[in-house]
């Protein structure tokens, strides 16, 4: 996505807050050690508009019928990724699309080489 979004607002991020035929995302909560809050600030929410491939990679991802709550990166459970698993341990590479390409270039996520 090249969003730029912090890590929190990237895991909180729900298909409800996907638009992809308007091309933008919507910042509503993010989250931190599990809990979901608001963001700290009111310029924090806000509508960020999505690269064609963030289009992309969103589209790939977004199964048919999806439930609107759900989260948009998930466990296989539906759960929240932990924070602390996608940044040192890279739950977020492998073949399918996924966390790594939405923001690599923006560094918000650390990964340990260049991108796949």
């Amino acid at each position: 996505m090249f969003t730029g979004l912090w890590i929190g607002e990237l895991l909180a991020l729900g298909w409800r807050d996907v638009d992809l035929e308007q091309k933008v995302l919507r910042v509503t909560q993010t989250v931190y050690d599990g809990h979901f809050d608001e963001p700290k600030t009111q310029r924090s929410k806000r509508s960020v508009p999505l690269s064609a491939k963030s289009i992309e990679v969103l589209s790939t991802r977004k199964p048919a019928g999806v439930d609107p709550e759900s989260l948009v990166f998930a466990t296989r459970t539906g759960t929240l990724f932990e924070r602390h698993n996608v940044v040192n341990k890279q739950a977020c590479t492998g073949p399918k699309a996924s966390l790594r390409p939405l923001n690599e270039c923006n560094g918000d996520i650390s990964t340990s080489g260049p991108p796949n």
